[in-house]
């Protein structure tokens, strides 16, 4: 076996399913000011890498999302402000729609969705905000959500940890008010995270992208094995 040969066949054994969640309980040990989602708190990031590596299971949610988002949200023509609003709901001058449509791609592809609402009493105005849920946990006490960039190094970076007030709580920093929504798809036993709708389906999705990583593989290799043992 060639060394590139060798090599394209490492990676693909390596990919993996995600592991299906076990909620941490009232009764069990956490030492974490977080509650973890998943073994290694990485369940989110996993289900983004399954998202982005298999074509039926993005085709089978992009779509979903489309249905969710239809038309997005319209006004009477003669609501001028609230028409305004709905176009331009924060400082990245996003829509209300493409904030919706963020927030249901979230939703659709790890089960839960944040949305974080912002009231500037100085400016007088109120604003919408997707966060993304790999970045999300729920704290220890539920009563927050800790949004960090990279959680895979959580420990080591704490610093970087930004906490806003569960809705309908609201944090408090001069004259901004945060808050986040968490939507999260029901699931028998669980009750700080959702779990996607497809986990029933995850090696269904992960057969897809591993086929075709298989099928590569054998063009890249012109069809021929690897080695041959003789008896």
């Amino acid at each position: 076996m060639n060394n590139k040969t060798k090599k394209e066949v490492t990676a693909f054994v390596s990919t993996e399913v995600p592991v299906n969640p076990v909620e941490i309980k009232p009764t069990d040990s956490n030492t974490n000011d977080y509650i973890p989602f998943g073994t290694d708190n990485l369940y989110p990031q996993a289900l983004a890498s399954l998202y982005r590596k298999s074509i039926s299971l993005r085709g089978v949610l992009d779509s979903k999302t489309i249905y969710t988002v239809a038309g997005g949200f319209q006004l009477d023509e003669s609501n001028t402000k609230g028409n305004e609003f709905i176009e331009n709901v924060n400082s990245k001058g996003q829509s209300l729609t493409e904030v919706f449509e963020d927030v249901s791609t979230d939703k659709n592809f790890s089960g839960n969705g944040y949305l974080e609402i912002v009231i500037d009493n100085g400016q007088k105005e109120i604003m919408f905000n997707h966060i993304q849920s790999v970045k999300c946990r729920v704290s220890k006490n539920k009563e927050s959500v800790l949004i960090h960039p990279n959680w895979a190094k959580y420990t080591n970076n704490k610093k970087l940890t930004k906490t806003v007030a569960l809705y309908p709580q609201f944090s408090e920093d001069g004259n901004v008010k945060r808050s986040i929504w968490h939507m999260k798809d029901y699931e028998p036993d669980f009750d700080n995270y959702g779990v996607p709708k497809y986990i029933a389906a995850m090696d269904a999705a992960a057969i897809g992208y591993k086929t075709n990583k298989w099928n590569v593989s054998r063009l890249d290799n012109s069809f021929q094995s690897s080695g041959v043992l003789l008896v």
